[in-house]
């Protein structure tokens, strides 16, 4: 039999199963007790003084009421220090013990062997409950049976006769038998309880692990799944679930991850899942969208997690970049726009103007451009301040975006010089455009304190790329003569709209 030396914690627990165990069966014991010496009251009343055996029946009555008594508080009781409840549980016992042992002395049958054995019958009797009832605890079992049963088995074999002297043979070995066995039967409950409590403590190591890493998953400020290779989620936490918008991995099983992820990023999705599984980790960033519709910007990095056998699954940590990701397209905007008119600058220009150009001549499409500049806007400065100066070009761009097709590119190329491309516009519509946007720009009044309005024009000079010759197809080129042909306008008297027909 396997021998335990547990720590104090551990006996303390065992000590407290113990307590509770017994407690638990008292209730059984208490009324088996009490019917037990009703029917010994009955099988005693005729042989002994009555009055003698009514009142040691009373007397055990009360013994065990108070044992019921003391149950009850047990159970009651909040706070239980079992080894101070046990102490008091064993008393009783023993003093039941004793007050059955005293059958022996005041209510003994003497010579009549039939009440005797009815007496030897129901003491075995509640010698053998006891035996199975406190096995658990062989001092207490023997400071019950030995007071109960070998005050009779002295008195049987005292009295001579040979019924007696065999019934109190029987009743010796009978004693020695339940002392022997329950040594036995103590071992193995005693293991039981201790097995049985060292479950317990692994159960709650692995509760408490467990309840640890759902911290720790739970305080994690980004998403942390696991799924099967199958594609079946086994853990998300509750950033994840926030992040599609639902209440339970369940519900974002019945959708499927994939589905939240926008068509154009679930190829290279798929295949990052299938690469973590193949054993090789990997990062992605990707647009996803809620149940409840809201855009988010995410990253994730996928690793194979490999647990138990033959399983293998993935793990994900995934993180919110969506903050990130607009100043990022904030900064590539600015990048690319005039601080003060919010138009394309100009490298932005040029970089456009270059694909524009690209396309026209790969599909034979017309293309034309405009160069416009302010008439006199050092004169506006000059009069009327920086700030006004910057309001009449915010004013340009303004009138120009309203004028303009959606298609058209505009671009501040210089202090108060724009360039504007036209896609699929020949000469003629170019011509037509740059005379509505001349008159639309002189139509402008920007009211100045204690003046007049202030209105102001433009020169333009307008190319095409048909006039450029075959050898010298380029932008620089393109905008060269679309400079000289603005230079011929401002030559020309300003406020008005001049076309190259050559190269300059």
């Amino acid at each position: 039999m396997k021998t335990y030396s547990p720590d104090p914690a551990t006996q303390q627990a065992f000590v407290s199963e113990v307590t509770r165990y017994m407690f638990s069966i008292n209730r059984v014991v208490i009324a088996s007790g009490m019917m037990v010496a009703a029917l010994l009251l009955i099988t005693l009343w005729q042989t002994s003084p009555p009055q003698r055996v009514l009142g040691w029946f009373v007397v055990i009555e009360l013994a065990y009421l108070g044992r019921a008594l003391l149950t009850l508080r047990y159970w009651k009781a909040r706070h239980k220090n079992a080894t101070h409840w046990l102490f008091w549980l064993r008393t009783s016992i023993v003093l039941s013990g004793l007050l059955w042992g005293s059958v022996s002395s005041l209510l003994f049958p003497a010579h009549d062997v039939l009440r005797q054995s009815a007496l030897i019958f129901l003491s075995a009797g509640i010698a053998a409950s006891a035996t199975s009832f406190y096995a658990i605890d062989t001092r207490l079992l023997f400071s019950f049976l030995i007071p109960l049963l070998l005050p009779l088995t002295s008195r049987l074999l005292l009295e001579g006769a040979p019924q007696s002297l065999m019934l109190g043979g029987m009743l010796l070995t009978f004693l020695a038998y339940l002392m022997l066995s329950s040594r036995r039967s103590a071992g193995g409950i005693t293991e039981n309880i201790h097995l049985r409590l060292e479950a317990t403590k692994r159960e709650a190591i692995v509760r408490e692990q467990k309840e640890f890493l759902n911290a720790i998953l739970e305080t994690e400020p980004e998403c942390v799944s696991v799924t099967a290779s199958n594609g079946d989620i086994l853990l998300i936490n509750q950033v994840g679930l926030s992040m599609l918008e639902v209440d339970s991995a369940d519900e974002a099983q019945q959708f499927g991850l994939v589905s939240f992820v926008l068509p154009e990023y679930r190829e290279a999705f798929l295949a990052l899942n299938r690469r973590a599984r193949a054993g090789h980790a990997g990062s992605l960033e990707f647009a996803l969208r809620g149940k409840n519709g809201t855009l988010r910007w995410l990253e994730t990095h996928a690793t194979p997690l490999h647990f138990g056998k033959n399983h293998s699954s993935l793990l994900a940590v995934t993180r919110d970049i969506s903050s990130q990701k607009c100043y990022q397209k904030e900064l590539e905007r600015q990048a690319h726009i005039d601080y003060l008119t919010g138009l394309n600058n100009r490298g932005y220009f040029t970089q456009q103007a270059e694909q524009e150009l690209a396309r026209a001549l790969r599909y034979g499409s017309s293309l034309s451009i405009l160069l416009l500049d302010i008439d006199f806007f050092k004169g506006i400065n000059d009069n009327h301040g920086h700030k006004t100066g910057d309001l009449a070009l915010k004013k340009l761009a303004e009138v120009s975006l309203q004028t303009l097709r959606d298609m058209d590119i505009i671009g501040r190329i210089g202090g108060e010089e724009f360039a504007i491309l036209l896609p699929e516009t020949d000469a003629a519509e170019a011509l037509g455009v740059a005379e509505r946007l001349r008159l639309a720009v002189a139509a402008i009044n920007i009211p100045l304190e204690g003046n007049a309005p202030l209105q102001f024009t433009v020169s333009i000079g307008l190319a095409t790329l048909s006039f450029l010759p075959p050898g010298n197809v380029n932008l620089d080129a393109f905008l060269s003569l679309a400079d000289c042909a603005l230079y011929q306008a401002k030559n020309a008297g300003r406020n008005c709209v001049i076309a190259a027909c050559c190269e300059a």
